[in-house]
């Protein structure tokens, strides 16, 4: 009987040993659960907060895209000529007056080489200040041609 007892403790021994063993796996088990759930937690907040950052970023890079935008838009529209200056009455007088200038310079060169009034020193002279005249008045006629043309005045960068 002793026997008997002794090997009925034995088993209830290994039994309580079991039975403390697979307490403790669920115990870990269930800790295991609620550190899982509380990652998911962590998880879904760190997920609403990149959100909340990415939709802040996105909006105040459209603002300053917006921002840039009109200003190079308003930047560009100064590089246009006003329909004030290119529609100016007065351009076509000037195109005129340039021209009338250098038809008279023509003229009036052939007459002064075709008459024997002057000398060749002074044709020469003549020559002289009506190239100059000519010159001059074709940077007036591109200086008006820049004025005039979009996007060809000089600007500095």
């Amino acid at each position: 009987m002793k026997k008997c007892v002794m090997s009925l403790l034995i088993i209830f021994c290994c039994g309580l040993t079991k039975t403390y063993a697979q307490s403790q796996e669920a115990k870990q088990l269930l800790l295991d659960v609620q550190k899982l759930a509380s990652l998911k937690n962590i998880l879904t907040d760190l997920k609403k907060g990149y959100e909340i950052v990415s939709g802040g970023y996105n909006s105040i890079k459209n603002i300053s895209e917006g921002n840039f935008n009109l200003h190079q838009a308003f930047l560009n529209s100064l590089l246009e000529v006003s329909p004030a200056v290119r529609n100016y009455k007065r351009i076509a007088d000037i195109i005129a007056g340039q021209v009338k200038i250098v038809s008279e310079y023509k003229t009036a060169f052939r007459q002064f080489r075709e008459t024997n009034l002057f000398t060749l020193d002074e044709i020469d002279y003549l020559s002289k200040v009506y190239k100059n005249l000519f010159n001059q008045s074709v940077k007036n006629l591109d200086a008006l041609v820049t004025i005039v043309t979009a996007n060809k005045t000089p600007y500095v960068r």
